[in-house]
């Protein structure tokens, strides 16, 4: 692959991962900080890339299975809602 289209992958990766911080901020009140460090949490207890955890939440606008915890251990108390 050419450094053009690894840039263009990239700057489409961290679109979608805005999206998922935003979607976050709003649907749990959260920080865009807290946000963030929720999405990395989710991606390495679940062993997947935080570009599928933003995937994942952009499409389906719910937070994975895993959740809580992570609301847990980013610090913040919205666990209990984050889980559908």
């Amino acid at each position: 692959m050419n450094k053009v289209h690894h840039l263009e992958v990239a700057l489409e990766r961290r679109t979608v991962i805005g999206q998922a911080t935003g979607i976050a901020m709003e649907r749990y009140q959260l920080t865009p900080e807290v946000a963030m460090a929720v999405l990395r949490r989710l991606s390495q207890a679940t062993n997947h890339k935080l570009h599928d955890i933003a995937t994942d939440l952009v499409g389906t606008s719910i937070l994975p299975p895993g959740a809580a915890e992570a609301c847990e251990q980013a610090g913040t108390d919205v666990a209990s809602s984050a889980d559908p």
